[in-house]
């Protein structure tokens, strides 16, 4: 199982890592704060209210919708901080921890310049 975690590890820094060029590319200063965009999918709206809850107290900006079929929800949580590799790993360690408790689906982040 430690094979599958590393190698899922190390594909996910490498796709943060590509879009971290992605954003260099584009004339974005990584070395100023972004604003950084997570979304989660829950099963339903008390998980994610749950998952949001958590996030506000650690000092995200949290928005919760009805997903546009069924029951679940989506979170969608934002920050701005300067973005590395490192707190790209952090952040996606963290929401994919909520996601495994509220048997949800992490979608990953987004990041622009903040306004």
């Amino acid at each position: 199982m430690g094979l599958f975690r590393r190698r899922g590890e190390d594909d996910a820094a490498r796709l943060d890592a590509r879009a971290m060029r992605a954003l260099e590319r584009r004339g974005v200063d990584l070395s100023n704060p972004l604003r950084v965009v997570h979304r989660m999918n829950f099963p339903d709206r008390h998980t994610a209210e749950a998952a949001a809850a958590t996030l506000r107290d650690e000092g995200w900006s949290v928005a919760t919708d009805a997903m546009a079929f069924g029951s679940g929800s989506v979170v969608r949580a934002e920050r701005e901080r300067v973005l590395t590799p490192a707190s790209c790993a952090a952040d996606r360690e963290r929401f994919q921890a909520l996601v495994r408790a509220g048997a949800g689906d992490y979608d990953g982040w987004e990041a622009a310049p903040a306004a």
